[in-house]
Parts: C-alpha cells; structure tokens; sequence
C-alpha cells in the first residue's frame, strides 16, 4: 500500500513538470471606445502572432484558420483570451498585435513578450494609446481669389487653360479625408468668375493646424511649378460637423510670354561682409573665397536643380562667377564675384529668384553650400523681360529686387553719399495706406511707381523734375486685394527697390 502511494505522487510530479503554461492577451480597448474607433458590441478585437504554429495553427501570423477572437465577458472594455502554450515554450520572447475585425492592425512596433510558468498575464492598451484624443469632422470651404491674376494666356490664370487644386496637408494633418480626391480641385465660381471654391471634408483632431498649400496647373505655365511662393498656409481644426471658411488669394505667379530676344545681365555678388548662413555669428574671410556659385528658379540659372556642390557646374544646374577682371568683372580681386549670363529668346519671361553661394576651406564641413539666406523670403529677385537691369549689383546676404539691395540702411557699407534714397514704407504690413518716404541727393527727374509680384506697373506715383531734398508720399491700396508689391524710385540713373505688403 505504501509502494503505490508513493507511485502515485511521483505521476503527479512527471504531469505538473509537463504542464502547459497558461498565457492570458489583454487588449484594452476603453481610449477607442470613448474616440469612437471602436463600438462593443458590433466591433471585435483579434489577435495575430509569431506564437500561432506553437498553437497548433498551420503557421504564424497568417496560417488558415483565421486569428484569434476575444473576448469582453464583464463588459470593462477590456478583451481577454487565454493560450494554453506548450511547456517546451518556456523562456522563449513572442510577438503579437492586436487588430479591430482583422482588418485595422495597431500601427505601433509588435508587442514582445517571453513565456514565464507557471503562468503569464500580458495587457496592453491598443496602440499603446492611453489618452483620448477627440477627432473631428470639419468642412473646410475654400475659395481661392484668382482676379490679381485672371485674364488670358501666359502672364494670367487662364480658366480656359489653367486650374487649381489644394495639396496637404501637412504638419499636424488631417487623419482622413471623407471627401473624395476630386474634392481638392477647386471649380469657378459662375456667378463671381475669378473665385474658384472647393469643400473638403476631413477628420483630424481637434486643436490641430494643419497646413497646405495652393498648386496651379500646368507647371510649366507658373513660376515655382505652379505652387505658392510663400509658406503653407493652415487653419484650427474646430468642434465635429463644423463649418471652417477660408478665402484668400493664392501666392502664385504666372509666367510671362517667352523672350522676344536675347538677353543678357551681368551678375555681381559683392562678398567682402560675406556670412555663411549655417555659421552666421562668423565673417567668412573674402581673401580664402576660392567659388562663388549662382543658382535659381529660371532654367538658364539651373531651375534650383542639383545639390548646390561643385559638380553641378557641369550640368549647368550651378553657375561660376569670377573675381578676375574677365567675363564681365570690371576689377580683379576686388571681392565683387561676376558672370555675364544670356537668357536666349524663348526662354520664360517674368519674375525669377536665385540666390548665391559661396565656396572656401572649410566650408564642405557645415550643413549645405546653399549658405547665403536661410528662407524663401529672402532670395535675391528679377524680373526677366525688357525691363530688366543689365546689371544685378548685389551684396552676399542681403535680399535685392532687380539688382537693388532692399534694407540697406542697416549697414554702413552700401551707401553712397549721392545716391538716392528709398525708405521702407511705413506701416509695413498695411490696410489700406501707406507712407512712403524718400530722398533725392540733388535736382533730377524723379519717378516713383508700385508694381504687382508679376512685374506688372499698379501705379505711378510719383513722374516729375524734383529738387533735392526729402520727401514724403501716400500710397492707397484700397482697390487691390491683399499680396506683396514692390516700390521702385528711379533717379539720377539710378533705381531702388522697396517690397511691402498690403493685408486685408
């Protein structure tokens, strides 16, 4: 009787030491619930893993039979099942997710585990998402104000040719878009031609901005391939099933007709105050300057194409000036850098930016070789056309308009006793006046005009024999619409330019 007792123990001993080792998947669902991702009761939640063959399955992660199902039996939001695994699984690390009706997966990393007797409880909140985060449906209307630019052919938004759409969005995005993706083309108006409206309907969350932009079509009929010029512009995402409005005008700019015939500018790049924009704190040494590249938007200045390094001269995606007395350069190494640059007839008309850079020991160790300016704003800007200077007197680091440095009279070592002078207008932002200031060093004709972003003359001033001296001018802007214009004042054989910014 003894002997059978003890028989008896040690068969309980060999089962418990080939026991299964229960592990139980918790997936707490409450933070979608209260979102709204999921709803109990019609929804359910499934569970995949690198463990299924251990469960008998025809593989792992996707074998025949389909996921398993858990289950919520105390109606907490939290749904459970419970895996007997094999003991020889012991110590061994498992990854798993979770899914909304095997068909929404978690997209955060795989959850890891290891098997630990005698038996293992995981919980996990789906996604690892723990706070609640409130999405909303909006309904963004747009309407973009194209009339500064309707009218036909090149130069203008033509709607027998052109159209626009909204892109985005981007920064703090949107989580979806309920509309379909013919909804980001906007349609003219028929009752206001020149407006062109949209309604987008997205889901985002609440509080969030964000951004996109404006995009006009063809490209090749726009500056900047048809998209803005300036930053993105962004809106507050509001309470579920509201109305957001926005209406503005899209800072685009139509190309003008193509060159009748050659021309040709000299580019000058003053670098004796050069600063590298990625190290502005330090002066760069013009005597070490050993390139000075120019490069921008037009396709005889590379079309921003390249990488801004050397090699890409031999694409033409980057120009060399010269600081040797030839191709233009009227004094040898006198830090003005220079290059004659021909725009063939044929080629785009209109607004053009570029910018310059500089090459020196050194300077391949810091971010890029686009080291002049650090933002779209601020770029040196030409109007291509017959218009146009034919020499660019430009200082390293300081934006210009056709070849005139605009905020000269921070730095001492631009000016020139004789020349005239053209302030910056005041107040700038404006709506819808203005004061604008200027100066005249002696007697002369003078002329002072505002012209639109495409060049194009708004108004004249000023067109008059002036004495020297200082005078004070107003400039009304009620009639055109909210944008960036350019003030020029041309005297003495001499211009400048001035670019202000009138808000509605």
């Amino acid at each position: 009787m003894k002997k059978l007792v003890t028989l008896g123990v040690m068969l309980m001993s060999v089962t418990l030491l080939f026991a299964d080792i229960p592990v139980t998947f918790q997936a707490n669902m409450t933070v979608k619930v209260e979102e709204g991702v999921f709803v109990p009761g019609t929804d359910n939640v499934t569970l995949r893993g690198s463990f299924m063959n251990e469960m008998g399955l025809s593989g792992d992660w996707f074998p025949d039979e389909g996921p398993f199902v858990m289950a919520d039996d105390n109606a907490d939001h939290i749904y459970s099942l419970t895996l007997n695994f094999p003991d020889s699984t012991e110590g061994g690390t498992f990854f798993y997710k979770f899914q909304i009706n095997d068909a929404v997966w978690e997209s955060t990393p795989d959850h890891e585990f290891v098997v630990v007797s005698p038996s293992t409880e995981l919980l996990e909140y789906f996604e690892n998402d723990t706070v609640v985060t409130v999405m909303s449906t909006n309904f963004l209307h747009i309407t973009l104000d194209m009339t500064p630019y309707y009218g036909s052919g090149l130069g203008h938004f033509d709607p027998s040719t052109d159209s626009i759409k909204i892109e985005g969005f981007w920064g703090d995005g949107v989580a979806s878009e309920l509309s379909d993706a013919s909804a980001r083309w906007c349609r003219e108006n028929v009752w206001q031609p020149g407006l062109f409206e949209t309604t987008i309907i997205i889901v985002a969350e609440e509080g969030k901005n964000p951004e996109f932009k404006a995009h006009a079509f063809p490209e090749d009929h726009f500056e900047n391939w048809g998209w803005e010029t300036t930053d993105n512009k962004s809106f507050t995402v509001i309470g579920d099933s509201q109305d957001i409005y926005i209406q503005y005008v899209p800072d685009i700019v139509p190309k003008l007709e193509p060159l009748e015939n050659d021309l040709t500018i000299l580019f000058t790049c003053d670098v004796s105050h050069a600063k590298n924009r990625w190290l502005p704190e330090v002066a760069v040494d013009p005597s070490t300057i050993t390139h000075v590249g120019l490069k921008g938007q037009n396709e005889v200045l590379g079309s921003w194409a390249g990488s801004w390094e050397l090699s890409d001269t031999t694409d033409g995606n980057l120009l060399m000036l010269n600081d040797l007395g030839t191709d233009g350069d009227v004094t040898a190494g006198d830090n003005i850098w220079s290059k004659t640059v021909t725009f063939p007839a044929g080629n785009s008309g209109g607004p053009c930016l570029y910018k310059y850079s500089v090459y020196y020991p050194g300077s391949d160790t810091l971010y890029s070789h686009d080291n002049e300016m650090s933002t779209q704003d601020d770029n040196h800007y030409i109007f291509i056309g017959s218009e146009a200077p034919s020499v660019m007197a430009d200082i390293f680091g300081w934006p210009s308009v056709n070849g005139t440095p605009t905020g000269i009279e921070k730095t001492d070592h631009v000016k020139v006793a004789d020349e005239i002078s053209l302030n910056q207008n005041y107040p700038n932002p404006f709506n819808p006046t203005t004061t604008i200031t200027f100066n005249l060093p002696k007697n002369d004709f003078a002329k002072l005009s505002v012209f639109n972003i495409l060049g194009q003359k708004i108004e004249t001033l000023v067109n008059q024999k002036m004495n020297a001296g200082s005078y004070t001018v107003q400039f009304d802007g009620t009639q055109l619409p909210t944008g960036v214009y350019f003030i020029r004042l041309q005297a003495g054989g001499q211009s400048q330019n001035r670019k202000m910014m009138l808000l509605k």
